[in-house]
């Protein structure tokens, strides 16, 4: 996490270090194939084709997150050999898990410093700012551990990465900065969701955001219990009834010298989900804890602009309730004035995180009078049958805006599929004693999350909603994506606002 990165000239069959890192394609025949681009076929030929020799000899296929370490007699001491995957799937992200992998394989043979040769030019049509920023992600992300309650810590003994470039100096050294702050956002988002709710109340997560703000030179105001309540957000009030830790509305600010629009992005903060009188199963109440990682990826992504500096001002809205059952609890069949004057039908308490959206999404349309505003959460279980573990789900009002967030998942290795926002499905909403009910009738869940959010949508902002329940946890391992908090929406943020 720790591990400097520093871009340098020369020539890399020179360098006389711990460990060089070369890429190898996925071959047809099950066998790796070096790549020209990093210098791979180079260093064979200057090793007397001992990479190639031990790539027949011991089966290394070069698929994507698979190394093999060579050891050498001489200088580099080591040659690490990092899958690819096949060329013709090749992405930025195939990069980032290049990075990742060979940060992780440095550590395990405990190498204190490791090169590479960074290709210029486009690679199966990603260009060279994209490839270099994807790269110096993973060495950052690669390896990482939640170790806050463990006695015994990960000692990481890799502290220095080489980077051989060619290319423009000062541009690739703004990347690699930008590239290293987008990646430590995420690893602090992942931290904040990893985090027990014992240690993260809504109290708790506001003051992170005003120790982000003070870091970050951030504009920062907390919302207290009184003053959601002198708002009329009773939404966020009634959600929190039932817990003893009291909710808190937190509002981040960004402004740059110059501003081309105005961005609010607003998070879901359910620091614990119960899902109340509705009470959820024992194999889903495990990971609840992470029904904040709306609010996670905004704050973290808000500490990021300061050094990322996009050119657009950003306001960052977070309602952080805990969604408990006790005495005071709300009930279903209960009915709740919102802040836009609405009147809901509490269906179902577990559909609780569109509640205090609506709130926080009135009060930010009001408050700032945004161009576009984005909203993120773990919001519907419906998302994971509808698109797998690893895709975000966008619905909203703005082709144009939807576009522009797919676009910049790409780039960070977050892919987005669009669902359609189908308002026939929002008459079921309307049925019921209230003004809305905040189940509807509709199986399509995620689309039905976001149609009731688009009732408080107002004053033609462009609006997107963006669902994360499925990609913001992992139950396994997958590639440098550690069982746990993946940090879903933080990177795609950053990317994102410096699109503008």
């Amino acid at each position: 996490m720790g591990v400097e990165v520093e871009l340098t000239r020369g020539d890399i069959l020179e360098w006389k270090g711990d460990g060089i890192i070369i890429s190898c394609w996925e071959g047809e025949d099950g066998k790796g194939v070096l790549s020209r681009e990093d210098g791979g076929i180079q260093l064979d030929r200057k090793l007397g084709g001992m990479i190639s020799s031990t790539i027949l000899e011991e089966g290394f296929g070069g698929k994507i997150g698979s190394a093999k370490v060579i050891s050498t007699l001489g200088h580099p001491k080591k040659i690490i050999l990092i899958g690819a995957g096949k060329r013709e799937k090749f992405k930025t992200d195939t990069v980032r898990c290049i990075g990742a992998k060979a940060k992780e394989v440095a550590n395990e043979i405990k190498l204190k410093d490791i090169a590479l040769l960074f290709p210029q030019g486009n690679i199966k049509g990603f260009s060279a700012r994209e490839r270099l920023a994807a790269l110096v992600e993973g060495l950052v992300l690669g390896g990482y551990s939640f170790m806050r309650y463990k006695k015994e810590q990960d000692k990481e003994t890799l502290k220095k990465v080489y980077i051989f470039s060619s290319g423009r100096e000062a541009l690739e050294r703004e990347i690699v900065l930008a590239s290293i702050e987008t990646a430590k956002a995420v690893l602090y988002a992942r931290d904040l969701v990893n985090t027990p709710a014992i240690d993260m109340t809504p109290e708790v997560l506001a003051k992170e955001a005003e120790a982000i703000a003070e870091k970050s030179h951030l504009w920062c105001k907390i919302l207290t219990e009184e003053e959601i309540k002198k708002e009329g957000m009773n939404l966020i009030l009634a959600v929190s009834k039932g817990s003893k830790n009291p909710p808190r509305l937190i509002h981040l600010k960004y402004r740059p010298k110059k501003t081309k629009k105005r961005i609010v992005l607003v998070g879901k903060g359910v620091t614990f989900d119960t899902g109340g009188y509705n009470l959820k199963s024992t194999q889903n109440i495990e990971h609840m804890k992470s029904d904040m990682a709306g609010a996670a990826a905004v704050i973290a992504a808000m500490g990021s602009l300061s050094v990322t500096r996009p050119d657009v001002e950003v306001s960052g809205f977070i309602p952080a309730v805990e969604n408990a059952i006790g005495g005071s609890a709300i009930k279903p069949g209960d009915v709740i004035r919102s802040r836009s004057g609405k009147t809901i039908e509490i269906s179902n308490t577990d559909a609780e995180g569109r509640l205090i959206l609506a709130d926080a999404i009135d009060y930010a349309i009001q408050k700032e009078r945004p161009d576009i505003l984005i909203d993120i959460a773990t919001l519907t279980g419906g998302v994971l049958y509808a698109l797998g573990e690893l895709y975000t789900a966008a619905l909203g009002n703005s082709e144009r805006l939807i576009t522009r967030l797919i676009r910049a998942g790409l780039e960070a290795g977050e892919p987005i599929w669009q669902l359609p926002l189908e308002e026939e499905y929002l008459d079921g909403f309307k049925e019921g004693i209230a003004d809305l009910n905040n189940i509807g009738k509709t199986k399509a869940q995620t689309i039905g999350g976001a149609l009731f959010l688009s009732e408080f949508v107002k004053g033609g902002v462009q609006w997107a909603h963006l669902d994360i329940a499925a990609a913001a946890w992992a139950n396994e391992d997958r590639l440098y994506r550690k069982k746990g908090a993946t940090g879903a929406g933080t990177a795609l943020f950053i990317k994102f606002l410096l699109g503008f």
